[in-house]
Formats: C-alpha cells, structure tokens, sequence
C-alpha cells in the first residue's frame, strides 16, 4: 500500500514539474516563420457578407497601409513588399477560383520563393456600432468591431504556416468629438494590427 502512495506520489511530481518544460520546448520549436527574409503583403479583400456590408468603403486600402507600416516599424522581415505596387510582378493565388481574373500572374517558382512569404488579409466582419449609444452609456455599448482573417503562407510551396482570426473594438466616445470620421475604425483596425504583429513575433 506504501509502495503505490510513493509511486503515484513519484508520478504526480514528475508532472508537475516536467510538464511545463516539455511544453515549453514544444512551443520553442514552433516557429514556422523562422528562416524566412521576405514578406510580400497583399491587397486586403473584404469578404462579401451581411457582416461586412457596413464596412466603409475603400477602407482596405488604408487597412493595407497600416499592416505594412507597422510591419515595417517592427522590422520583422529584411524586405516586406507591397503586392498591389505597380513595379512588382503579380503573383498567382492558386487560392483562387478558376473564373476568377488572376490570368497576368505568372506562376510562381518554388526555388525561387522557397525564402518568401505571402500575407493575404480578408475581412469576415464589421460592425460599426452606435456612436450615440458610445456615448451616453458607454460601457462598451455600441462599440465599433472589426475581424479579420490572416493567413501567411510560403511563396513557392503554397503551405500555410499561419492562420489567425483577430477582432478590433473601440467602445471609446472620443469619436464623437473628434473631426477625424474614421477614428473608431481606425482605433478598431490598429488593434487588429497589433494582435498580428504579436502572433508574427511568437512565431518567428
């Protein structure tokens, strides 16, 4: 009866104490993105839903800037390049549907793009609250929303190496005496932003 008490007092140490480090030497291996010099961000697409109807237009655009600046402030890749550039040569999205127009973009050379990745950026929803509501209740009622999907993958393999779902919300009422129209939204996407620059930086 003492022998079992031991052993499973034994046990119960080794994983107390053990588990963590394996865990840990587990997440410290997990790094998908190490290795990689090159980040080509492409064109933010909002995805065509009754939760995305309300998103202001041509705000992707802007969305797209703040990705590239931030990424390029935290200079997380040697060159980070903007896929919707004149100058730069397209690349083919063999995410794509066959009818869609993606018939200029040549196909990519796996040697070629080995070291390159490709951040692709979509909107799954937006909300944009009630600015009233913002503010006389407050609380973060009628707060603005804004998620977005990421997906970065390799230039020439096409895999994956990271999936991220990430929200934005700005319950504040600076808004309402503010003359800037975007504020909210632009509160809501920088915290978009920053949640990838996290992610990017876990994994790197």
């Amino acid at each position: 009866m003492i022998t079992k008490v031991l052993t499973l007092i034994i046990t119960l140490f080794v994983l107390v104490i053990c588990s963590p480090t394996l865990t840990a030497l587990a997440q410290s291996d997990e790094k998908p993105l190490a290795g990689y010099k090159t980040l080509i961000v492409q064109k933010v697409v909002v995805q065509k839903t009754n939760e995305t109807e309300k998103f202001p237009a041509f705000y992707n655009i802007a969305l797209e800037r703040r990705i590239l600046e931030a990424l390029r402030k935290k200079m997380l890749f040697s060159e980070i390049i903007d896929a919707t550039d004149k100058d730069v040569a397209p690349i083919k999205d063999k995410n794509k549907d066959d009818d869609e127009d993606d018939d200029d973009a040549p196909e990519t050379d796996p040697q070629a793009t080995e070291k390159q990745l490709i951040l692709a950026t979509t909107i799954i929803e937006y909300n944009p609250g009630n600015k009233t509501l913002r503010s006389t209740v407050g609380l973060g009622t009628g707060a603005v929303t804004l998620k977005a999907r990421f997906i970065v993958r390799n230039a020439g393999t096409d895999d994956e190496l990271l999936i991220l779902t990430q929200e934005g919300k700005f319950p504040g009422i600076a808004d309402v005496f503010d003359s800037n129209r975007n504020r909210a939204v632009n509160e809501a996407a920088d915290k978009v932003v920053n949640g990838l620059i996290r992610a990017i930086q876990k994994v790197r």
